[in-house]
């Protein structure tokens, strides 16, 4: 998944992301393919995400992860390029999209996820993937805090855009 030898701290760091790509990948690839997500539902929360996912990768922070961890993650973000002009929002139903959406907005949702649990001191944040009986653009991506309730922009506040 990654090229050239690195550093041992940043082969570290990448063998947990590739790690982490690999599970997503296992755990989506076996039914999802089939899914067809597509709804302007997503737009807000995935234009936020990857905005947040680019500023967290353009700016060094001292409380932020390692220059590794940042280089890792920024390499396995360019894989999964959010389409030029598209923008996902978050509504009352998740983010909703078609399936050839689905690697970009679960990669950024699992930023959001790992992002949101260590703002809340390491808790299990969950990634639920919803399948409707509706037509397939009703299918989605939905965020569960550690009480089982859906993640809400409001607890962000903010409104989560991403472009």
């Amino acid at each position: 998944m990654f090229g050239a030898v690195a550093p041992a701290p940043l082969q570290q760091a990448k063998a947990k992301v590739s790690h982490s790509l690999a599970l997503f990948s296992f755990s989506f690839s076996t039914f999802l393919p089939s899914l067809d997500f597509c709804s302007s539902s997503f737009f807000s929360i995935l234009q936020s995400v990857l905005v947040l996912r680019n500023s967290l990768l353009s700016r060094a922070r001292a409380t932020m992860a390692s220059p590794e961890i940042k280089q890792a993650i920024s390499e396995a973000a360019s894989q999964y390029a959010k389409p030029e002009g598209k923008v996902f929002q978050y509504g009352t139903a998740g983010f909703r999209m078609r399936a050839d959406f689905l690697n970009t907005v679960v990669f950024a949702v699992g930023l959001l996820a790992g992002l949101r649990s260590k703002k809340l001191s390491g808790q299990w944040v969950g990634v639920m993937v919803t399948a409707s009986h509706n037509p397939a653009e009703d299918n989605g991506v939905k965020l569960i805090d550690p009480m089982g309730e859906m993640l809400e922009v409001r607890s962000m506040n903010s409104q989560l855009i991403i472009t």
